[in-house]
């Protein structure tokens, strides 16, 4: 079975989110701290049978996507967006 996460494409990226994300206090880990996290989540689910894609957008095209579905940058966001992807 095959699922989306968000991945965040570098720091530079994943700064820029954390800039514009309503709820910031959610991204508040290092990036690398994410990425590893991230990394490690991604492991176990595909030792389960579970492979995640890999779901990466630019902040721009996600503030498109945003405004386009109605709804607001929360950091629940990127996930909802990686699902629709």
């Amino acid at each position: 079975m095959k699922h989306g996460l968000f991945w965040y494409k570098d720091e530079a990226a994943y700064l820029r989110f954390r800039e514009i994300i309503e709820d910031k206090e959610q991204l508040s880990a290092p990036y690398l701290t994410w990425v590893a996290k991230a990394e490690k989540l991604v492991d176990e689910l595909a030792r389960n049978g579970i492979i995640l894609a890999k779901v990466k957008a630019t902040p721009n095209e996600f503030l498109a996507w945003c405004n386009i579905q109605s709804r607001r940058p929360d950091a629940d966001a990127p996930q909802q967006r990686a699902f629709e992807h």
